[in-house]
C-alpha cells in the first residue's frame, strides 16, 4: 500500500511506489537501463536513465520486470537519437519499444510538438496497462512559460511535470499542485519530499552511487526506530 510521506521513507505519485525518495540520474551515462537495473538493486527509490541502444536496454529491463520494486524512468527527449537493432529511431517508436519494460516516461517538454505527444498518448490507449508521462521542465524556464507548459499539460491528459529547478517547483506547486504531479529531481533539500542523486562520471560513478544508496538505507534504519 502507498503512503504519502514527506520523508526519506518513501512516497506514492501517480499510482507508482517508490520505496525510499532518493532517486539516481543516469541520463549520459553508456547502457543507462543496465546501471539503472543496478542502482535500483542497491537501493535507490528510482532512477532516470537515457535510452540509447534500444535493444541492449530492454534486455537489461527484461531481467527485472516482474520483481524490481522502484520506478525505472526513461527520459525522452527530441534532440536524442535511438537505434533498435542497427536501425535508427523516431522518439515515439522509442516509447512503443520500452513500454512494456519501464514504469512512466519523462519527456523533454518545453518546445513539445503536440503531434508526437499526441502520438504517444494514443500508443498508450492502445496498451492495457497504463504508463505515466510527465514533461521535464527546463531550469532555466520564464514564468510565462512554465504557465504555457502547465496549461499545454492539462489540456493534452499529461500525468504531470519533472522539475529540476527548486524555484520553478515552487511555483509549480502554487500553480499546478492537486490538478498535475510534480516530480522534484534537485538536489537534496530540507523541505522536498524526494529528490535525485545525480551520478558521478568517471570508472569509479557507479561504485560511489552505491555506496550513496547504502549511506541513504542506514539512514532509513536510524529515522524508523
Amino acid at each position: 500500500m502507498c503512503k504519502r510521506k514527506n520523508d526519506i521513507a518513501g512516497f506514492c505519485l501517480m499510482g507508482l511506489h517508490f520505496p525510499i525518495s532518493a532517486g539516481i540520474d543516469l541520463r549520459g551515462r553508456r547502457k543507462g537501463a543496465k546501471a539503472a537495473v543496478k542502482m535500483t538493486g542497491a537501493g535507490f527509490g528510482f532512477a532516470l536513465f537515457s535510452p540509447k541502444d534500444i535493444a541492449d536496454d530492454i534486455a537489461a529491463l527484461k531481467k527485472v520486470i516482474k520483481k524490481n520494486k522502484a520506478p525505472l524512468i526513461p527520459v525522452l527527449s527530441y534532440d536524442d537519437k535511438y537505434s533498435y537493432e542497427g536501425m535508427e529511431k523516431s522518439l515515439d517508436s522509442c516509447f512503443a519499444l520500452l513500454y512494456d519494460f519501464v514504469d512512466a516516461f519523462i519527456i523533454d517538454g518545453f518546445g513539445a510538438r503536440p503531434e508526437v505527444l499526441d502520438s504517444l498518448l494514443n500508443i498508450r490507449l492502445y496498451n492495457d496497462d497504463y504508463r505515466p508521462i510527465l514533461l521535464r521542465v527546463k531550469d532555466d524556464l520564464l514564468s510565462s512559460e512554465l504557465d504555457e507548459l502547465i496549461s499545454f499539460a492539462l489540456l493534452s491528459d499529461i500525468d504531470g511535470l519533472a522539475i529540476s529547478n527548486p524555484r520553478l517547483l515552487e511555483k509549480a506547486k502554487g500553480r499546478a499542485n492537486g490538478v498535475l504531479n510534480l516530480l522534484f529531481l534537485g538536489d537534496f533539500q530540507e523541505d522536498a519530499p524526494f529528490y535525485c542523486i545525480k551520478c558521478r562520471k568517471g570508472p569509479f560513478g557507479e561504485f560511489i552511487s552505491r555506496f550513496s544508496a547504502l549511506r541513504l538505507r542506514r539512514r532509513i534504519r536510524r529515522q524508523q526506530r
